[in-house]
């Protein structure tokens, strides 16, 4: 029973609606599958000069190596809504490895804030994770890339998830969908949590010490024999 306007207004509001918040399965389901949202992400990327993105527990796809990311794609039980046979592992890490020339481009800032337990949890094999560390060491030298890492001691206590920001948008990705926040309130709250833990982050030759220093360790338990039981 609504009026002309009312409706017109409720289906601006759906359209707007669809756009902020939109499923990993909807996504899969688009003509070229999920191999075209990363070349949808790297359009989305080209248009901005600044990118800030938080990750707790896993390298960013921008820095990801390929194998890392096909490992990530592959592993078999993730949750998710997408049937696995609508992901092309290959593609799909071909599409994130393809995004990252924007890392060498002049004019660029782009911010990665990482936990410590990114530099520890792997997608599929520690010979994997190890190339990924070493990927991280060769970032933190290039003028477009700020790398932190926050040592677990100094993580911030909040309820805080993986995000990432394009200029002045903030996107919050789930297991099952991605956000979209641009209003200028949401927004602050975002770049508030971000600077926190910016500031606790160890960036430079104390980042790549870090880096490292896990990296030693995860090589010697790989190589550790395992203790026979007692008795």
């Amino acid at each position: 029973g609504a009026n002309e306007s009312v409706a017109e207004e409720l289906l601006r509001l759906l359209a707007a609606a669809r756009i902020e918040y939109v499923t990993h399965r909807d996504e899969s389901r688009i003509e070229g599958g999920l191999s075209k949202v990363q070349d949808a992400q790297a359009v989305a990327e080209a248009r901005v000069m600044h990118i800030a993105e938080w990750q707790p527990a896993m390298v960013p796809g921008l820095v990801q190596t390929a194998a890392y990311a096909r490992d990530l794609f592959e592993r078999p039980g993730r949750p998710t809504l997408i049937h696995p046979g609508d992901v092309d592992a290959d593609a799909m890490a071909t599409g994130r490895v393809r995004r990252q020339d924007i890392l060498y481009q002049p004019g660029r800032r782009i911010e990665l804030i990482l936990g410590e337990s990114a530099l520890r949890s792997t997608p599929g094999t520690i010979e994997t994770l190890l190339g990924q560390l070493d990927r991280l060491v060769s970032v933190i030298d290039l003028p477009t890339v700020e790398l932190g890492i926050v040592p677990f001691p100094l993580m911030p206590v909040m309820p805080v998830s993986s995000f990432y920001m394009h200029d002045e948008i903030v996107y919050i990705e789930t297991l099952t969908a991605e956000q979209q926040l641009a209003e200028p309130d949401e927004v602050a709250v975002y770049v508030k949590a971000f600077n926190l833990l910016r500031e606790a982050a160890v960036f430079g030759p104390s980042a790549a010490a870090l880096i490292q220093r896990v990296a030693g360790e995860l090589r010697h338990a790989e190589l550790r024999p395992l203790r026979k039981p007692q008795g």
